[in-house]
């Protein structure tokens, strides 16, 4: 109700046009979504219609992303995670869904990578969890676990990749391991920069009994 009242009396401008619509209206949405983003996340090579890539030998089967970290891709995102814009979530999840849509999966399972808890006072919510609860809502076949916690607060911003690379290591830790293994996974990040945190979060779920090819990664954008 507040959210409606809030665009009736100080209506959002779309982010890449600037037309009073939306934080991101349907014609932009649907510019976005005509870029080209079926290259892999780790060696650039194209994919497979299904989101595999047929050269890399990874923890994951299918990957996404909706595109590169640049223009209104890079401002939705900082106004989401540095200005706490919540409302954005909701046109990250659609552009995520539609990504994975093009995987035919009847259902599946959002994990999200979970955010320090610095970051999470400081933005006073966690925001992978929350588009990830923004996608579920958007497909009622998917359902949000998470899977996963932090095991230390190491900020990763402007750390060197092997600084990363040594952090992501320790940075995760199951905290359910009372679920289903046979389902399919799909673990969220917004910014796919070195992928260390993302490559040791889908080793752990395979550690815990996931098979490679039941986890898959959504990423928002890819650092270029």
């Amino acid at each position: 109700m507040f959210s409606e009242l809030g665009d009736i009396f100080c209506p959002q401008r779309c982010l890449s046009c600037g037309k009073t619509d939306k934080i991101l209206c349907d014609c932009c949405k649907k510019n976005l979504l005509k870029a080209k983003a079926d290259s892999c996340l780790v060696c650039g090579r194209q994919l497979n219609m299904q989101g595999i890539c047929p050269n890399c030998d990874l923890p994951f089967s299918r990957q996404c992303h909706v595109g590169v970290r640049g223009g209104v891709l890079k401002d939705l995102i900082n106004c989401y995670k540095y200005q706490s814009i919540r409302s954005i979530s909701f046109s990250l999840a659609d552009l995520l869904s539609v990504r994975i849509m093009n995987w035919g999966l009847s259902d599946a399972v959002l994990v999200p990578l979970p955010t320090i808890a610095k970051h999470i006072r400081e933005r006073g919510f966690d925001h992978i969890q929350r588009l990830a609860l923004c996608m579920a809502k958007q497909n009622i076949n998917y359902a949000v676990e998470p899977l996963l916690s932090r095991a230390n607060n190491c900020v990763q911003v402007g750390a060197s990749e092997e600084v990363r690379a040594s952090q992501a290591k320790t940075a995760y830790v199951m905290t359910n391991l009372g679920f289903a293994r046979g389902k399919n996974y799909i673990l969220l990040d917004d910014v796919w920069t070195t992928g260390s945190s993302m490559l040791c979060a889908c080793n752990l779920l395979a550690q815990n009994g996931i098979a490679t090819q039941n986890i898959a990664v959504a990423i928002i954008a890819k650092s270029v």
